[in-house]
């Protein structure tokens, strides 16, 4: 029982800090560019402008109709072009089917796109789709390594979550976890 709640609020504080994300990481940076500024760069193949325009598409600002189904389709794109944001947030619509039919496996395998990229949100969100497994085969090793790696960047989720996946881990699991925790080295795609 103990376990099915530590879940049931993990997850509910990674819906609640994935919301926060697409606020914090979007505010008042696109240089006073309009959405259609915005847009023509997209369309050009700018991921980051493309990234943008599925956040705009999120949030619906600068007068944009709110539509889940055209921010998945900019962040696809953008994700595609290995841009780390919009790579956790087209695995989040993938996690919760927003825009796009719900899919784990896809949802995972952006999470880790990202994870890889040393972008936090993504690191303890992969975390527990592995401690999970939710789309993946469970893997507390790789769980307890990706929990870790957002822990160093300052993770108070990882900060909570951490001692929960090592208490269902072996002594020996747990010492390959710190040694994979230790090795990896984030890498930037395109």
């Amino acid at each position: 029982m103990k376990r099915i709640f530590s879940v049931c609020v993990l997850f509910l504080m990674l819906g609640m800090a994935a919301a926060q994300q697409f606020t914090n990481d979007f505010s008042g940076i696109t240089n006073g560019m309009t959405f259609g500024d915005v847009k023509a760069k997209a369309e050009k193949g700018d991921a980051a402008a493309q990234c943008w325009v599925g956040c705009f598409y999120i949030t619906g600002d600068q007068g944009v109709s709110p539509s889940s189904t055209e921010a998945a389709k900019w962040f696809l794109k953008a994700a595609e072009q290995g841009d780390v944001v919009a790579q956790n947030n087209i695995a989040k619509l993938y996690a919760d089917g927003n825009g796009v039919a719900k899919n784990e496996a896809e949802a995972a395998k952006w999470y880790r796109r990202a994870a890889e990229q040393g972008y936090v949100y993504s690191e303890y969100t992969f975390a527990a789709i592995l401690w999970n497994g939710n789309g993946v085969s469970k893997d507390y090793v790789q769980a307890y390594k990706w929990m870790n790696l957002a822990l160093a960047q300052g993770s108070e989720i990882a900060k909570q979550y951490l001692p929960i996946i090592e208490s269902e881990m072996t002594p020996e699991q747990i010492a390959e976890a710190k040694q994979v925790s230790r090795e990896f080295r984030p890498h930037k795609e395109g």
